[in-house]
């Protein structure tokens, strides 16, 4: 028997294949110097086998044959049938299968149930049964009581955080101890009889003729409703809408147009109407100038055209013509094909002087292509002694074709 998760030596006789016991084996006269092992559950290991690591000869002499396999307890895990298969490289020993289970430790067991019985304890009456029973009358009679309450009755955390809400509503903001609590409170209007005297001499008038009582509020609420309902109606209008007309939606509306009217970052020294009026006054007397020409003669009297010949007009029509130097110079060449610009002249020279260029010598021609190096832009014929050649030209036409 192999016990569980513990590392074993399992001691197995080796045989050659005359029946003689085998001395002087090492690692590797095992197949690939391992043996396998089938666990309980059928899974299976190999184990690397090294001699007087986890293979051991006992003695050659006095047990010869003899030797031990070292099982770790991750090979040892298992419980249930447990087999090792020992096959040997060549014909060093004779095959063999070696059959064993792994079982619980005995000694474990009495351990186990020892702490059972220590964790368990004694039992108080004359055995655990009848404590069980004695229990069992006790939880009959708690059920009895538990089963008034109700369904989902309130945790002591619950009950506490209601009691302390509850309290603190009481209290009020900004409640102080010693001041604000109902004993403090009693203790002070005790010793105030002067103050309770006058609120008492006040109450005492409720339901006299010094008061009003509340038919009297009645009617007199009645008596002005009377009078003053043909006023209301002739200032409210015939179209009156109580939700946009009343003085409050007014007042909002006043307050948003002039904000409207304002603008974002009004300032009143500056953007009021009465310093917008003496700008324009200034302004009017610095256009005149020291002459005191007036706004209409600087115009061009009836001339005037106020939509094309406004200083806004004048300033557009001036920025119109201004073009920025950086935007003809800094453009690419490959932008001027308009024929005959000045752009497009630019980009034909610096094509011809920097581009690709090619002798055709089959058409004896001189082919300048665009930037792209394929398209063709001139192709213009060589000649020698006035005739069609490629080799010693002298003479080069005209461009006859271009893209």
């Amino acid at each position: 028997m192999l016990r569980l998760n513990t590392a074993e030596r399992v001691k197995i006789a080796m045989k050659d294949s005359n029946g003689n016991f085998k001395t002087g084996l090492v690692a590797t006269d095992f197949l690939n110097s391992r043996i396998q092992i089938t666990k309980g559950d059928g899974t299976t290991s190999l184990i690397t086998l090294v001699l007087n690591t986890n293979l051991f000869e006992i003695d050659s002499t006095n047990s010869p044959g003899i030797y031990d396999f070292l099982l770790s307890t991750a090979n040892t895990n298992t419980l249930g049938q447990f087999a090792i298969a020992i096959v040997p490289a060549s014909s060093a020993f004779v095959e063999l299968i070696y059959l064993d289970s792994v079982e619980t430790d005995p000694t474990t067991i009495d351990s186990d149930i020892t702490n059972v019985y220590n964790r368990i304890g004694a039992p108080v009456g004359v055995s655990i049964s009848a404590d069980i029973a004695s229990v069992q009358t006790s939880s009959t009679a708690i059920k009895a009581k538990t089963d008034n309450l109700p369904s989902d009755p309130a945790s002591q955390a619950t009950t506490d955080t209601f009691i302390t809400s509850a309290a603190s509503a009481i209290q009020g903001t900004g409640f102080t101890a010693g001041v604000d609590d109902l004993h403090s409170i009693s203790t002070s209007l005790s010793g105030d009889t002067t103050n309770i005297t006058a609120i008492k001499a006040k109450t005492d008038l409720i339901g006299t003729s010094s008061v009003a009582s509340q038919a009297d509020v009645t009617s007199a609420v009645t008596t002005i409703n009377a009078h003053t309902t043909s006023q209301f109606g002739e200032i409210e209008g015939g179209s009156w809408n109580a939700t946009i007309d009343n003085l409050h939606a007014i007042q909002v509306l006043l307050t948003a147009s002039a904000e409207a009217i304002k603008g974002s970052g009004f300032v009143g020294l500056t953007d009021s109407l009465h310093a917008i009026s003496t700008a324009v006054a200034n302004a009017i007397i610095s256009i005149k100038g020291a002459q005191n020409i007036s706004i209409s003669d600087i115009a061009g009297g009836v001339s005037f055209i106020p939509l094309a010949d406004n200083l806004h007009a004048i300033s557009q029509a001036i920025t119109d013509i201004e073009v920025d130097p950086s935007t003809i110079w800094d453009s690419l060449r490959a932008s001027h094909t308009t024929p005959g610009t000045f752009g497009e002249t630019m980009r034909v020279i610096t094509q011809v002087n920097k581009g690709h260029v090619k002798v055709d010598k089959y058409a004896n021609t001189l082919n300048v292509y665009q930037e792209d190096g394929t398209t063709l832009l001139y192709q213009c014929a060589l000649l020698r002694n006035g005739l069609p050649s490629n080799i010693y030209a002298d003479e080069r036409l005209a461009a006859t074709s271009d893209s």
